[in-house]
């Protein structure tokens, strides 16, 4: 028998946010993927916030600022993945908290964790209505090769495609994205273009942290700047003004 492991509680969390049930349409079809107001987070002598954002069914939107500037804290916040001092994020009608996660949601956070002594597919399992699904995204992000590796054995870029891969398993209605092109190579870049383009047309409704202005300026996003974990200004990528 093989060494008994327990489960990673980062994954776990990130697990918690794919639902088995898609939000129906009682309240999908109606409520936004996210609505949240003032929210605040209060750390010894450092303050964030306040934060605002709305992500309306199907919209892209997109956190620009640099490194250090909230928008890791601020994607933790909207999640319900730390607590808010102040302030709420309403995730498809629901309030969202670390106790109360939101559903239906992929997330691809700054830094993923895997079960590193499995390979990619067992990786995907977990989250994947079924094994066709598995295979069907493995080719989508260009690791169809690597399926059986170890993914304690993946570069970085593969690590990150990986994690697109797990956030999109269980068919998600609102996709969360934290810095997703880092370590990614040019035609790593360009495939996360065309896979959040896809599922853009498809309706599917993205929030997107970074401050690459260059992959902002492919994707089709309402685009926010956040300092200090609060909202300023909303801009296209080309420049202020939307």
């Amino acid at each position: 028998m093989g060494e008994k492991r327990e489960l990673d509680p980062v994954i776990e969390g990130q697990r918690a946010l794919l639902s088995d049930s898609p939000v129906g349409p009682r309240d999908g079809a109606i409520s936004p993927p996210l609505t949240a107001r003032g929210l605040t987070l209060r750390v010894g002598k450092r303050h964030l916030g306040p934060f605002d954002i709305d992500v309306s069914n199907g919209e892209s939107v997109a956190l620009l600022g640099s490194n250090g500037s909230g928008k890791t804290t601020a994607i933790r916040l909207v999640l319900g993945l730390v607590r808010a001092s102040t302030g709420r994020s309403i995730v498809f009608g629901r309030e969202v908290s670390p106790l109360s996660p939101p559903t239906s949601v992929g997330y691809v956070p700054d830094k993923a964790e895997f079960f590193d002594w499995l390979d990619a597919a067992g990786n995907l399992r977990p989250f994947a209505p079924n094994r066709e699904t598995v295979s069907a995204l493995l080719e989508r992000v260009g690791l169809s090769d690597a399926g059986s590796r170890a993914v304690r054995k993946f570069s970085r870029g593969m690590r990150q495609r990986l994690a697109l891969a797990r956030a999109l398993a269980g068919e998600p209605r609102f996709l969360v994205l934290d810095e997703p092109t880092i370590a990614l190579d040019q035609d790593g870049v360009s495939l996360l273009v065309a896979i959040l383009s896809e599922r853009h047309a498809g309706g599917l409704a993205t929030l997107t942290a970074t401050h690459d202005r260059e992959f902002l300026a492919r994707l089709p996003a309402r685009v926010i700047q956040v300092q200090s974990g609060r909202t300023l200004s909303a801009e296209t990528p080309d420049g202020p003004g939307i």
